[in-house]
């Protein structure tokens, strides 16, 4: 039994147990994560780690802190231990029976959540020669999961076994061996943690087939839920969620249990079958599927206002405007059946102006996640590139998603004797023809673009350098974002000195600039400033009028 917690909950905690740990990771951000083993873990740390986490609204943290102490105090409760092995099975019984309450166990896994499972026997099992078996007692346990084994993730009805062996029972009390195992019986708090997981797995995510989730928490593995398996920790983590909705068990589904291998009575017993709220997720940074419990799910929320801080000529503005529309699909038609009718949209020009940002401006106002894909990841190999390219095109007619194949120079450049790159292009227009939905492409590569790419394009958009107009409201959009105050004087100094500046070194001056400030609070922010940490930068630095220059 562990918990995972922010460095400000720990922070904000006064047990003398969490001093190490609060020295420890005092200069930490408040954000980052840390484990708290389960040794340090006794009543007094989890109630002061429960107020610490209220005190901060941290209500998901202070709700699981509170199910850790209500778990710690019935296992602190009991007094009898395991006499020997040969009663284990009996007594084990017999606590199951005393705690039943919806005839489940709860099943503490590597991402911090506990799943509730039906407890279907609890039996003693021979030694066995063929294959070889110790004696042993085992809990068999069901529920209604995701199966990672199918190609959809759909739920099923799936069964494991927890085995009891006798150096992990004798002397020992019950629910410390179920604890060892992280088997945990019934609670109430356990209950209505799992009925607010389940309430909002239904209303909230099972519902949003192909939306955009943002991802902060562990990853759920199939394999013992957690028990022995490596789960990855993540982050703000950008994903689509890839459940369907009709492969979601929502019923209540019961099994009939025979009463003499649960419970030392004879009472007949219907038990129902716990749904892991567990949700299939594609990742958009490393394009890789994983599950992950609704819990540590967010629905992302997008931001409209972005198009205002995307600043381009207001003609590519109006035509991205319309390529990117619904109205657009009713004007793209093809005579022959079969083909394709997406649009392709190629941006073209030096790096840092804005060609990516572009597309993910877009996939913001279209309320759609972006599949962002880097050529490199596709490879160099003609048939190894059109599989890749079918699978991103089938996830992107699946999802209905825009993408972006950034840094495409290797797909688009003019054919000439390298007959691998020539094999490389002709494979890539192939895979064109039958593209469906909207797609940007960007190069660096503006004057060698091959003519068939270019036929096939919806439109082609060249970036060049802002003008001063345009730079002025660059730094205005970087600056509000920054939370700094450019005044016109500072504007009119930084047009000046870098007449030639790039977008994104804009970007990236003012941060670096800001940060380096930031050690002299007291220091106001000067033109010197941002020429100083301009070289910094690689950045052309032009003389100021009625003064020496860098």
């Amino acid at each position: 039994m562990s918990i995972e917690i922010t460095v400000d909950a720990l922070l904000a905690t006064h047990d003398q147990k969490l001093e190490p740990l609060r020295q420890n990771y005092c200069d930490y951000k408040p954000s980052h994560t840390i484990t708290v083993s389960s040794y340090l873990l006794t009543e007094s740390v989890l109630t002061d780690l429960r107020d610490a986490c209220l005190s901060l609204n941290n209500t998901k943290l202070a709700q699981q802190a509170s199910i850790l102490l209500e778990v710690k105090k019935g296992a602190d409760a009991e007094t009898t231990s395991v006499p020997n092995f040969n009663v284990f099975a009996q007594l084990l019984k017999s606590y199951l029976a005393e705690r039943k309450a919806d005839g489940w166990v709860y099943i503490e896994a590597k991402d911090g959540r506990f799943y509730p499972f039906a407890v279907l026997s609890v039996k003693v099992i021979p030694a066995r020669t063929m294959p070889k078996t110790s004696k042993h007692v085992a809990l068999k346990l069901a529920c209604i999961a995701p199966n990672t084994s199918s190609k959809e993730g759909a739920f099923e009805r799936q069964t494991m076994t927890v085995d009891f062996y006798p150096i992990d029972v004798t002397r020992k009390k019950v629910g410390a061996i179920l604890e060892q195992a992280g088997v945990y019986p019934e609670t109430k708090a356990l209950r209505e943690a799992y009925d607010a997981s389940m309430k909002s797995f239904k209303e909230t995510f099972a519902p949003k087939f192909a939306e955009q989730m943002i991802a902060t928490g562990r990853t759920w593995d199939a394999a013992r839920r957690g028990q022995y398996c490596q789960t990855v920790s993540m982050s703000n983590r950008k994903a689509v969620q890839d459940t369907e909705f009709a492969s979601v068990v929502l019923e209540p589904c019961y099994l009939e249990v025979h009463t003499d291998d649960v419970s030392p009575n004879q009472d007949p017993l219907m038990v129902e079958v716990p749904v892991h709220p567990v949700l299939r997720l594609y990742d958009l940074m490393t394009h890789e599927w994983f599950y992950m419990h609704c819990d540590y799910l967010e629905v992302y929320e997008y931001d409209e206002s972005v198009r205002e801080k995307l600043i381009l000529p207001e003609t590519h503005v109006q035509l991205l405007d319309v390529l990117t529309s619904d109205l657009s699909k009713k004007f793209r038609v093809d005579f022959i059946a079969g083909k394709a009718t997406g649009t392709i949209v190629l941006s073209r020009g030096l790096s840092g102006l804005g060609k990516t940002l572009t597309a993910e401006v877009y996939s913001e106002i279209r309320r759609k996640a972006l599949l962002k894909i880097h050529a490199g990841n596709l490879g160099t190999d003609p048939e190894k590139i059109v599989k890749s390219l079918r699978h991103y095109f089938d996830l992107s007619l699946r999802w209905e998603l825009p993408v972006l194949l950034d840094e495409a120079d290797v797909f688009v450049m003019q054919r000439g004797s390298n007959m691998q790159h020539n094999a490389v292009v002709a494979e890539f227009l192939r895979v064109l023809e039958y593209f469906e939905g909207t797609m940007f492409l960007t190069t660096n590569r503006s004057d060698e673009i091959d003519d068939a790419i270019v036929q096939r394009c919806a439109a082609i958009i060249n970036y060049e350098r802002p003008d001063p107009h345009q730079q002025r409201a660059i730094w205005k959009v970087m600056a509000d974002q920054q939370n700094a105050v450019l005044d016109d004087g500072m504007l009119d100094q930084l047009l000046q000195s870098f007449p030639s500046i790039r977008p994104r070194d804009i970007r990236e001056l003012l941060s670096l600039t800001l940060r380096m400030n930031s050690t002299t609070p007291d220091s106001p922010l000067t033109i010197e400033d941002f020429r100083k940490w301009a070289v910094f930068r690689a950045i052309d630095i032009e003389k100021l009028s009625g003064r020496a220059g860098n």
